[in-house]
């Protein structure tokens, strides 16, 4: 994704545990849909992203791959990647819903990439997932991120959610500037959702983790954009 020059790639993956005899994965499935739809939990103003839920009754952990880079487009790439490296992040089994979408907080012009699912993501060693199609767009912004953050808070709060303590509060790095990071509970489903906003960029990344307590928290510290920093 980019914008003014400035390309942004948002390198995020989901690894199931791996059978070392076969090489093949274990019993995890990842589910391409836009659950944030299913749900009625979407972001106003998104320019689009990328949503899954993943399965495993396995009791098997798998780990959790990001390694974010921003910067101007005709520089090399090692020179755009951000300090954020995480490769081995263990990530409990069950059910998580995992999704990252993107506000633009200017008017702009952008070049996307859209990936359109061609199937299931049962084989976790194959990468051809997707249908790459590039597009340019003009968004026009007409919502600030603020009124995007409270109009979003209202509506998840509408859907008897509570808000409670996160258990991570991100700090600013090189690459991202949190903005705001909430965690909300109804019964024993957590969701957590962080904005933000991408340096360099009139964009915004809003992350969003729903599951139960121990799987929402793993996701969270695996693909938040800040610095975790656990609170007592």
């Amino acid at each position: 994704m980019g914008g003014s020059g400035v390309t942004f790639n948002d390198w995020f993956a989901v690894y199931p545990p791996i059978n070392r005899t076969t090489g093949e994965p274990q019993g995890w499935i990842a589910h391409l849909i836009y659950w944030p739809e299913k749900f009625n939990l979407m972001v106003p103003c998104a320019l689009g992203g990328l949503a899954m839920h993943v399965s495993s009754d396995t009791g098997k952990s798998g780990s959790g791959y990001y390694r974010p880079s921003v910067g101007p487009e005709d520089r090399p790439i090692h020179e755009r990647m951000c300090g954020i490296r995480r490769e081995n992040a263990v990530l409990p089994a069950g059910d998580a819903y995992l999704a990252v979408q993107y506000v633009p907080a200017a008017n702009s012009t952008w070049r996307l990439s859209v990936l359109t699912p061609i199937k299931e993501w049962t084989d976790f060693k194959d990468y051809n997932l997707f249908h790459k199609t590039e597009v340019e767009l003009n968004a026009t912004c007409t919502c600030p991120i603020k009124a995007v953050m409270e109009a979003f808070d209202a509506s998840v709060m509408a859907k008897g959610f509570e808000e409670v303590k996160p258990w991570i509060t991100p700090t600013e790095n090189n690459c991202f500037e949190p903005l705001s990071a909430k965690l909300y509970r109804k019964d024993d489903q957590y969701l957590y959702v962080e904005f933000a906003r991408v340096k360099g960029m009139d964009l915004v990344r809003v992350l969003m983790i729903m599951g139960n307590e121990e799987t929402v928290k793993a996701y969270t510290e695996a693909f938040t954009a800040g610095v975790v920093e656990n609170n007592s």
